[in-house]
Protein backbone atom coordinates (compact mmCIF):
# COMPACT_ATOMS: atom_id res chain seq x y z
CA UNK A 1 0.00 0.00 0.00
CA UNK A 2 2.31 2.57 -1.21
CA UNK A 3 0.95 6.59 -0.52
CA UNK A 4 1.50 8.62 -3.44
CA UNK A 5 2.20 11.90 -2.69
CA UNK A 6 0.47 14.50 -2.92
CA UNK A 7 0.51 16.56 -6.43
CA UNK A 8 2.13 20.01 -5.91
CA UNK A 9 1.03 22.93 -8.14
CA UNK A 10 2.95 23.92 -10.51
CA UNK A 11 5.62 26.55 -9.39
CA UNK A 12 4.98 29.02 -12.70
CA UNK A 13 0.85 29.41 -11.34
CA UNK A 14 2.07 29.76 -8.06
CA UNK A 15 4.70 32.29 -8.52
CA UNK A 16 2.44 34.38 -11.26
CA UNK A 17 -0.35 34.25 -8.21
CA UNK A 18 2.09 35.88 -6.02
CA UNK A 19 3.42 38.29 -7.98
CA UNK A 20 -0.14 39.32 -9.17
CA UNK A 21 -1.10 39.49 -5.52
CA UNK A 22 2.09 41.55 -4.87
CA UNK A 23 1.98 43.73 -7.60
CA UNK A 24 -2.30 44.26 -7.26
CA UNK A 25 -1.37 45.82 -3.59
CA UNK A 26 1.26 47.77 -4.32
CA UNK A 27 -0.57 49.44 -7.00
CA UNK A 28 -3.88 49.72 -4.67
CA UNK A 29 -1.95 51.48 -2.17
CA UNK A 30 -0.05 53.94 -4.01
CA UNK A 31 -3.10 55.00 -6.08
CA UNK A 32 -5.28 55.09 -2.20
CA UNK A 33 -2.52 57.27 -0.65
CA UNK A 34 -2.05 59.38 -3.93
CA UNK A 35 -6.07 60.21 -3.94
CA UNK A 36 -5.85 60.20 -0.45
CA UNK A 37 -3.01 63.25 -0.47
CA UNK A 38 -5.14 65.15 -3.35
CA UNK A 39 -7.94 65.13 -1.11
CA UNK A 40 -6.66 66.40 2.40
CA UNK A 41 -5.07 69.43 -0.12
CA UNK A 42 -8.29 69.96 -1.42
CA UNK A 43 -10.10 70.10 1.77
CA UNK A 44 -7.74 71.99 3.27
CA UNK A 45 -8.03 74.75 0.68
CA UNK A 46 -11.39 74.91 1.06
CA UNK A 47 -11.36 74.99 4.63
CA UNK A 48 -9.44 77.78 4.48
CA UNK A 49 -11.76 79.89 2.25
CA UNK A 50 -14.49 78.98 3.98
CA UNK A 51 -12.59 80.27 7.11
CA UNK A 52 -11.58 83.80 5.79
CA UNK A 53 -14.82 84.19 4.08
CA UNK A 54 -16.67 83.73 7.38
CA UNK A 55 -14.17 86.03 8.74
CA UNK A 56 -14.33 88.61 6.44
CA UNK A 57 -18.23 88.58 7.01
CA UNK A 58 -18.58 92.08 7.71
CA UNK A 59 -16.79 93.71 4.37
CA UNK A 60 -18.40 91.08 1.78
CA UNK A 61 -21.34 91.41 0.14
CA UNK A 62 -23.79 88.53 0.44
CA UNK A 63 -23.47 87.38 -3.08
CA UNK A 64 -19.50 86.89 -2.78
CA UNK A 65 -19.76 85.15 0.51
CA UNK A 66 -22.66 82.80 -0.78
CA UNK A 67 -20.41 81.99 -3.71
CA UNK A 68 -17.03 81.36 -1.74
CA UNK A 69 -19.19 79.45 0.99
CA UNK A 70 -20.93 77.14 -1.72
CA UNK A 71 -17.58 76.47 -3.48
CA UNK A 72 -15.80 75.88 -0.45
CA UNK A 73 -18.86 73.09 0.87
CA UNK A 74 -18.53 71.82 -2.86
CA UNK A 75 -14.91 71.63 -3.48
CA UNK A 76 -14.96 69.57 0.46
CA UNK A 77 -17.79 67.29 -0.85
CA UNK A 78 -16.32 66.34 -4.10
CA UNK A 79 -12.86 65.73 -1.94
CA UNK A 80 -14.37 63.27 -0.10
CA UNK A 81 -15.81 61.37 -3.15
CA UNK A 82 -12.69 61.59 -5.14
CA UNK A 83 -11.13 59.25 -2.27
CA UNK A 84 -14.53 56.81 -2.45
CA UNK A 85 -13.87 54.50 -5.72
CA UNK A 86 -16.41 54.32 -8.47
CA UNK A 87 -19.17 51.86 -8.92
CA UNK A 88 -18.18 49.66 -12.35
CA UNK A 89 -20.93 49.10 -14.35
CA UNK A 90 -19.39 47.14 -17.02
CA UNK A 91 -21.10 44.01 -15.91
CA UNK A 92 -18.59 42.20 -15.63
CA UNK A 93 -15.94 41.55 -11.68
CA UNK A 94 -12.19 42.70 -11.82
CA UNK A 95 -10.34 40.34 -8.88
CA UNK A 96 -7.90 42.66 -9.13
CA UNK A 97 -9.87 46.15 -7.72
CA UNK A 98 -12.10 45.77 -3.99
CA UNK A 99 -14.78 47.36 -5.38
CA UNK A 100 -15.66 45.47 -8.39
CA UNK A 101 -15.45 41.94 -6.28
CA UNK A 102 -16.50 43.17 -2.96
CA UNK A 103 -20.66 42.12 -3.86
CA UNK A 104 -19.33 38.47 -4.48
CA UNK A 105 -19.18 35.17 -2.15
CA UNK A 106 -15.67 34.10 -1.05
CA UNK A 107 -15.89 30.81 -2.64
CA UNK A 108 -17.10 32.41 -5.97
CA UNK A 109 -14.43 34.83 -5.34
CA UNK A 110 -11.61 31.93 -5.14
CA UNK A 111 -13.00 29.62 -7.85
CA UNK A 112 -12.23 32.81 -10.03
CA UNK A 113 -8.97 33.71 -8.77
CA UNK A 114 -7.80 29.98 -9.55
CA UNK A 115 -9.34 30.28 -12.99
CA UNK A 116 -7.59 32.99 -13.54
CA UNK A 117 -4.25 32.57 -12.25
CA UNK A 118 -3.78 29.45 -14.11
CA UNK A 119 -4.69 30.76 -17.42
CA UNK A 120 -1.86 33.70 -18.58
CA UNK A 121 -3.59 35.11 -20.61
CA UNK A 122 -6.68 36.10 -18.24
CA UNK A 123 -4.12 36.95 -15.30
CA UNK A 124 -2.29 39.87 -17.91
CA UNK A 125 -6.08 40.73 -19.41
CA UNK A 126 -7.06 41.17 -15.26
CA UNK A 127 -4.27 43.40 -14.66
CA UNK A 128 -5.42 45.76 -17.46
CA UNK A 129 -9.14 46.41 -16.98
CA UNK A 130 -9.02 48.84 -14.59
Amino acid sequence: MDKLPPTEEPLIPRLLASNALRANLSKHMTLNQMADTKASMIMTAASLVITITLAQFQTLSLVTILLLLATGILAIIFSIFAIIPPLHAKGRTNLFYFRSFAEIGEEEFIASFKQTIADRDKLYDAYHID
